[in-house]
């Protein structure tokens, strides 16, 4: 069991406890603020990513493994850092997606949902028998909520004294906060605390109006954000570039596993696919069709209280020109759709 300190900030405030004296303190039952209808509230809302994974590793060569394994350069992150990075496999299809936080003597690896499984095989996989490097399974241990919508920067600075800068995390009392590398980052942030602290994180949240967000709610602000889910847009059939994961991977670092794949697509400057948002006039069946617009495989669709049936979805490149517009099939019969760029507006 993985039993290091966690890494006070800078400002000497109180050290989080250790993973093991967390875990014998994860079973405290709490009841959260209020659930929220179908309706999107106009408040500030809060998600509890459980599904996600959380793995910490640590161990002086962990840094070099993530170098070996995950598309982007990770070498020079310092602590307080928060980078994202893909597991992909030998032809160049994606893994899961990682949001790798930095905690100074530990990286903590946030993965997609329902992704944990895979990514510690493929962790246990790639550590040689020289390498100096330690995974442990925190989803027991650590809780993962995204905070989205208007005035939650506001809740952000009482959590953490201030907003982190982009790209960097910081540590309250009770939590770490950092925004999320994604599109339609604008109104969002993931905080991230110990089992123990959850009661009084909850009741910091309730305090200052955040309310608790259901999963038709969740769906709707990630699918019009244009945020990816395990099992749905990361599965395993797809590369990095054609989710628009560009940011997530270097071309100039050393070589890591699928490099030559990631690197033939970008020098072609063609894909195959891309994913687009779509607004739909009723429900579209999930998986692959074939349309006029070509084929196209809707990945993830919701009712939106305001934009109606949206859909994420992988379309070829050329679909995109022109009007953007093309007959599919749904639950109830035809579906008239149109490509959006992503995040809706």
């Amino acid at each position: 069991m993985w039993t290091r300190s966690w890494v006070a900030d800078s400002r000497s405030r109180t050290p989080m406890p250790t993973v093991a004296a967390a875990a014998a303190r994860a079973s405290v039952e709490v009841v959260g603020g209020p659930r929220m209808g179908d309706s999107r509230p106009t408040g500030p809302l809060w998600f509890e990513r459980a599904s996600c994974s959380r793995t910490v590793l640590s161990g002086a060569d962990a840094v070099d493994l993530l170098q070996r394994i995950t598309t982007n350069d990770l070498e020079e992150m310092s602590a307080t850092d928060v980078r994202n990075t893909c597991l992909i496999d030998a032809n160049g299809r994606m893994l899961d997606l990682l949001s790798v936080w930095h905690l100074g003597t530990e990286l903590l690896l946030m993965g997609s949902e329902n992704q944990g499984e895979v990514l510690r095989a493929h962790l246990a996989d790639a550590v040689s028998w020289k390498d100096d490097v330690q995974a442990a399974d925190a989803d027991g241990v650590l809780t993962l909520l995204t905070l989205v919508g208007e005035g939650v920067d506001d809740v952000v600075c009482h959590l953490v004294g201030e907003l982190p800068e982009s790209g960097r995390w910081l540590m309250g009392e009770t939590c770490w906060c950092a925004r999320p590398v994604h599109k339609g980052e604008a109104d969002c942030w993931d905080i991230v605390f110990q089992a123990g602290n959850r009661q009084e994180v909850l009741s910091l949240l309730s305090t200052h109006g955040v309310s608790r967000a259901d999963e038709h709610t969740w769906q709707q602000e990630r699918v019009s954000r244009g945020w990816l889910e395990g099992g749905r847009e990361v599965d395993g059939t797809v590369i990095p570039l054609e989710l628009d994961l560009w940011d997530s991977v270097s071309f100039d670092k050393g070589c890591f596993t699928g490099q030559e794949i990631l690197a033939r697509m970008e020098s072609r400057g063609k894909l195959a696919r891309t994913l687009v948002g779509l607004s739909c006039s009723a429900e579209p069946t999930l998986g692959r069709q074939h349309t006029e617009a070509g084929s196209v495989v809707v990945t993830s669709s919701v009712e939106h209280s305001r934009l109606g049936w949206i859909a994420l979805a992988l379309v070829r490149p050329s679909s995109i020109e022109g009007d953007g517009k093309f007959s599919m099939q749904g639950d109830a019969g035809e579906v008239d759709a149109k490509i959006r760029i992503l995040p809706f507006r």
